[in-house]
């Protein structure tokens, strides 16, 4: 588990990788609204489950939104320390996945920044040692994708990394962004097709 438990002390709300352990049988079973009324009411074993079911998928959503993986692990502790002091705010009659994919998304759009540029050590280092043509175009394409998504506007980028980040479905993507289910569809049909044509322009 990469974040471990989040514990207080002197007023303060951190995560203490030390007490990082297996999510509790009984509560890995329960639903993500049981463990979350649970967390607001003091469990603290209810958010170590919340959180191992939840790291990666936030992790996806903040790496597709930001594009360095680095950064995407600050924004993941950063929606989880989140999660943790706003808990009282979540309403159990809504979906709990809804609720955190928003926060990660909120959180992943106020820090975003474009990919940064590859220091002259490392340039210096890939011309005397190459890699195989096969890698090269591959990392070139990833970072053409990447200024692309870049170019994306906000609410894209967070429909992208929703739908290609963390797998939902169009139906959980509307639940997420509060829209109707044909805006969903529609915005992503745009969002791929500017993408597409990013992408074209840049080969």
């Amino acid at each position: 588990m990469i974040f471990g438990v989040i514990s207080t002390a002197l007023g303060r709300s951190y995560f203490d990788p030390e007490a990082a352990g297996s999510p509790v049988p009984q509560q890995a079973e329960l639903s993500d609204e049981t463990l979350a009324r649970r967390l607001q009411g003091g469990d603290v074993d209810a958010f170590n489950v919340l959180v191992e079911r939840y790291q990666q998928v936030i992790l996806n959503v903040a790496y597709r939104i930001v594009g360095d993986r680095d950064e995407a692990q600050d924004i993941a502790q950063e929606v989880f320390v989140k999660v943790y002091q706003h808990i009282a705010q979540f309403k159990p009659e809504r979906r709990f996945f809804s609720w955190i994919y928003r926060i990660a998304i909120n959180t992943a759009l106020q820090t975003r920044r474009k990919p940064q540029m590859t220091s002259l050590e490392n340039l210096t280092l890939s011309v005397q040692t190459p890699l195989p043509d096969e890698l090269a175009e591959r990392a070139e394409q990833e970072r053409e994708l990447w200024t692309a998504l870049a170019t994306l506007s906000p609410r894209e980028q967070a429909l992208m990394g929703l739908r290609y980040g963390a797998d939902l479905s169009y139906e959980e993507i509307a639940a997420t962004m509060d829209v109707p289910l044909g805006t969903v569809k529609t915005w992503l049909f745009r969002a791929k097709q500017r993408l597409t044509t990013l992408l074209e322009r840049g080969s």
